[in-house]
């Protein structure tokens, strides 16, 4: 009997919880069809009115994703105007970089067969306007564009200098861009890259050292020979200053760079050559001679460590570094800018005129460090101290000024 109620309650348990679901379901079902039958007459969640004002209240939220649109659309064309702005830059930076090479190149033909140049080295550097479509008038900056060439015609390869005007020599173009945009010629300098040297007392034997570590050797007879050396040019190269000293005071260097240079014969022998002596300094002494000549960059030199020094470089070196990284004309400047805008409006019964007209001004100031130690006729000039030698290193600056106007004028009618 106990067992037959437990059943019978349960059963009616599970009736009554059915019941309550439906009962759930119709007030659902209600509660639904009362919001359409508000939303017909014009009663939503965002308000009451008739049924047209309920509509537009109800597709509010379109307008905040229309705004949202807008603000991806800006966003989205900021990027992409920042990017075309980089690409535009880019492209006239590779043009123009290309443009002063085949000019370079071009120029560097036309000098070599002047024999006044002796060969055909030659530099451009460009200072141009690139605008920049990021800033409000586009102005943009100035930036050099460098263009370097070396050209020896095949019948000049083994000429040798005779006079001053024909030593190898730099010639160097600087270029500005002018107030309507075109390139103006600013400056041309000639730097000679060797000088001649007159060493005396110069022996059969020695000169055929002379004649491996110089190549470029005339023998004057009596013991007198001239010899070009690029170590006593206008504009000097350290590492091959240096490196010609250690063949002079180094026998072991001089031979196995002879091994490589000279054809071996029974009238060449590199060990009996590299161990002549030359004028002072040479690998016995260290001592500069300005009686009888002698390379004055290798005077006083050491052994440090196992490397060679030369304090006569050294200083020079010292006394470049005081204004630039290396000789000659100087790729980093320094920059003075100036920019000036006027916005001017215009107003009368008809039109509305805005004139705009902005003005910029580049001055690029480089170095042009050099070695003054040339006489006219191209001879060295002679020091009893090789060490006044860096006295004769010069530094001056080189202005560069770049102009230009942008003017716009927009009318307006009312």
């Amino acid at each position: 009997m106990w067992g037959r109620r437990n059943k019978d309650s349960v059963e009616e348990s599970k009736y009554q919880s059915v019941k309550d679901e439906m009962a759930e379901g119709r007030k659902l079902k209600a509660a639904m069809k009362s919001m359409r039958a508000s939303e017909n007459r014009g009663i939503g969640i965002w308000g009451s009115g008739n049924r047209e004002s309920g509509r537009r209240s109800c597709r509010t939220p379109h307008a905040f994703k229309k705004g949202q649109a807008l603000l991806e659309l800006a966003v989205f064309s900021t990027i992409f105007l920042t990017i075309l702005t980089a690409i535009v830059a880019y492209g006239l930076r590779y043009s123009y970089n290309q443009r002063a090479q085949m000019l370079a190149f071009r120029r560097a033909m036309k000098i070599a067969s002047d024999r006044n140049y002796g060969s055909g080295s030659y530099m451009l550097i460009q200072d141009r306007h690139i605008p920049d479509p990021a800033e409000t008038f586009g102005i943009g900056s100035t930036a050099p564009f460098v263009g370097v060439a070396s050209v020896t015609r095949d019948p000049e390869m083994d000429a040798q200098a005779a006079d001053a005007s024909s030593l190898p020599a730099t010639v160097i173009d600087m270029e500005t861009t002018g107030v309507d945009g075109a390139m103006e010629p600013l400056a041309r300098i000639v730097a000679k890259n060797a000088g001649f040297r007159r060493e005396t007392g110069v022996s059969e034997e020695m000169l055929k050292k002379y004649e491996l570590i110089y190549s470029d050797v005339v023998d004057e007879e009596g013991g007198n020979v001239r010899i070009i050396d690029s170590c006593v040019g206008e504009m000097i190269n350290f590492d091959s200053c240096y490196s010609q000293a250690v063949k002079i005071v180094d026998v072991d260097t001089c031979y196995n760079y002879c091994l490589i240079t000279v054809t071996q014969d029974e009238d060449t022998n590199c060990s009996t050559i590299c161990n002549q002596a030359m004028n002072p300094p040479n690998q016995n002494n260290t001592s500069y001679n300005s009686a009888v000549g002698g390379a004055w960059y290798a005077a006083n030199w050491r052994v440090e460590d196992g490397k060679y020094v030369f304090p006569v470089l050294n200083e020079i070196s010292s006394r470049v570094s005081e204004h630039a990284k290396s000789m000659g004309i100087q790729q980093d400047t320094v920059t003075h800018s100036k920019r000036s805008t006027k916005i001017r409006k215009i107003e009368t019964t008809s039109n509305l005129v805005t004139d705009e007209n902005a003005t910029w001004e580049d001055n690029n100031v480089r170095q042009f460090v050099t070695m003054n130690a040339l006489q006219p006729n191209g001879y060295q000039v002679t020091h009893d101290n090789p060490m006044d030698y860096a006295d004769d290193v010069d530094s001056q600056e080189i202005n560069s000024r770049s102009t230009g106007t942008i003017r716009q004028t927009m009318t307006t009618p009312k």
